[in-house]
């Protein structure tokens, strides 16, 4: 599959982890318990999967090591983002989310002594304005919304922007289902001391609950993630990767609206659109930024 494709796919199934959030809260599921069946099932599904292909189940220590620091990653994206959700919504928690850029390019800064120049400055402007105006709807009035529901959101948005930077680097194509099961697994087992453990078997019991987070796991969980961590592995940039995700925003947004009834308006529209446009701003074409005489072939672009 074309690397570009499976990372536009990807991206898509995890715009529809908000309605499979919304139906699963109406009958009582707290966020972290959402967190954690995402993350069973994501596993077991890519066990199923594995044991049909005859998968290597054995990691390197590297890759072992490297599960338990992104199950740990999953697990506080997952918390930020379910809670995040449930106090702002499903548009308003994706815009949120999708601020990643912005901490990618202070983390290389911070980091790795990246500059940051005046495209960067450019970009970073543009999604924290988007940002403003589709939390608020052009509204500056800030006391009808959630303070707690934009933590949240901005944590999730912090958290996510260490999936690919700590990936990329991880993921072949041998070895990228392995990974996968053993990051899940280690993300669940990190959640079960906040998702009640006497609820969960309840759940995976009862016959009205039992479809829906063995398919939240499936579609937003093993299938996206298979397909996202095989796109990043074909040697393709990270600035390209945040330019292909960002289709994301715009399947939840747009199901939000026309499947949950959440308020949707030209402006908030618009702040998409810059937020969208942000992100295009920031990973200019490498042709662009060959022509600067100092710039170096090496270099890691947020």
């Amino acid at each position: 599959m074309n690397r570009y494709v499976a990372l536009i796919l990807g991206a898509s199934l995890w715009g529809v982890i908000g309605i499979f959030a919304s139906v699963l809260m109406k009958y009582n599921l707290i966020s972290e318990q959402i967190g954690f069946f995402r993350l069973f099932f994501g596993c077991l599904g890519l066990i199923i999967y594995a044991l049909t292909k005859r998968y290597r189940f054995k990691l390197t220590k590297k890759e072992f090591g490297f599960s338990v620091i992104m199950g740990l990653i999953q697990c506080l994206f997952n918390m930020f983002y379910f809670k995040a959700i449930q106090h702002v919504g499903v548009a308003v928690a994706a815009v949120l989310l999708y601020t990643s850029p912005i901490f990618l390019a202070l983390f290389s800064k911070l980091f790795y002594k990246e500059n940051i120049d005046l495209r960067k400055k450019y970009s970073l402007l543009l999604c924290f304005l988007g940002c403003i105006i589709c939390v608020t709807g052009g509204n500056l009035n800030f006391t009808n919304i959630s303070l707690i529901g934009l933590l949240l959101g901005i944590g999730s948005a912090v958290v996510y922007a260490n999936i690919p930077t700590i990936g990329k680097g991880v993921f072949k194509d041998d070895n990228q289902i392995s990974v996968l099961i053993y990051t899940f697994l280690f993300g669940a087992v990190f959640m079960i001391p906040f998702a009640r453990l006497e609820d969960l078997v309840g759940y995976m019991t009862n016959i009205k609950t039992l479809p829906i987070i063995a398919l939240l796991g499936l579609v937003t969980a093993s299938i996206p993630y298979s397909l996202y961590f095989y796109g990043i592995s074909k040697k393709i940039e990270l600035s390209k990767v945040g330019v292909l995700s960002s289709i994301e925003l715009v399947v939840a947004v747009i199901l939000g609206w026309s499947v949950l009834g959440e308020p949707f308006s030209f402006i908030k529209f618009f702040g998409i659109a810059l937020m969208i446009a942000s992100v295009f701003v920031m990973n200019v074409t490498e042709e662009n930024e060959s022509i600067k005489p100092n710039y170096k072939v090496g270099q890691q672009k947020a």
